[in-house]
């Protein structure tokens, strides 16, 4: 079969497993030109979060101060800080994977004609995901909160 196309340089024959690993190298590229901009967008969200507990810490300085008077440690407003920055990542990162689901079945079902019933979701690999969003929402508040955590006292009760 091979020798009725050698004159056609345009035709090529492939096994069938050899046109399966074709196919898999072109969209295995795919994925890595797509987890470039997904990285970038994790970079953006991380400082996004770290900006606005940063700004929030400004405007709750006499509300820091109030719980450092009453008797919360350094340790304890930090850690708040930190919860905080952690249930932001947490719930953005839910939303979007939620999003990203019901976006993902619409296209599989409009693009490739297949029926929402054949869409399998890799649940080990999310929660792995929103783990990872639950850690790096921890890093992101280590900042805010040691700013937070250094707070005067008596100067914060006295702030407007």
């Amino acid at each position: 079969m091979t020798a009725a196309v050698a004159d056609r340089p345009d035709i090529r024959m492939y096994t069938a497993k050899q046109y399966a690993d074709e196919q898999a190298n072109g969209f295995s590229a795919f994925v890595w030109v797509s987890t470039a901009p997904l990285g970038l967008s994790v970079l953006i969200a991380v400082l996004g979060i770290v900006n606005t507990l940063a700004l929030s810490v400004m405007e709750r300085t006499r509300e820091v101060g109030l719980l450092r008077a009453v008797g919360m440690s350094g340790n304890g407003v930090r850690t708040m800080i930190r919860v905080e920055a952690m249930l932001i990542a947490v719930v953005g990162g839910v939303i979007g994977t939620g999003a990203g689901i019901v976006l993902g079945t619409m296209l599989q079902h409009a693009v490739l004609a297949q029926g929402a019933s054949h869409t399998t979701i890799p649940l080990q690999s999310i929660l792995g995901l929103i783990a990872a969003m639950a850690v790096a929402g921890v890093m992101a508040g280590e900042w805010p909160g040691r700013q937070a955590s250094r707070v005067n006292v008596l100067e914060a009760i006295g702030a407007d």
